[in-house]
């Protein structure tokens, strides 16, 4: 799972090198390297954790993964703030950056871990 999580994150990485060079290069904020790393980082550790917890009876399971989700949320929404305490002119592009992340990484996160549910 780790290789496929990489070759995703390279996707992502890919397409978002493309359209910041080309289409949104008056938008890119030195920032948005990090945003992509940090859900990478994110995605990698809560798909270990995940893994790991997997072999245990379905309602466990499915009780820490909702605390996972949980706790993600939560810390997405404490960078949100922060940045955007800190950053108010760069709020907008950084918050739609953050967003499209959260949103592909999220949905890659829920596709992978039931693929593989259902494999075990």
């Amino acid at each position: 799972m780790f290789i496929q999580t990489a070759i995703f994150s390279l996707m992502v990485f890919l397409l978002g090198a493309a359209l910041f060079t080309t289409f949104l290069k008056n938008y890119y904020l030195n920032i948005f390297p990090f945003i992509f790393l940090y859900f990478t980082t994110l995605t990698i550790s809560v798909n270990f954790i995940l893994i790991k917890i997997s072999t245990l009876k379905m309602s466990s399971f499915i009780n820490k993964f909702m605390i996972a989700s949980t706790l993600k949320i939560f810390l997405n929404l404490i960078c949100l703030i922060v940045y955007v305490l800190v950053q108010r002119q760069n709020a907008v592009p950084f918050l739609i950056c953050f967003l499209v992340h959260y949103m592909l990484f999220t949905s890659y996160e829920v596709i992978s871990i039931l693929s593989f549910l259902k494999k075990n």
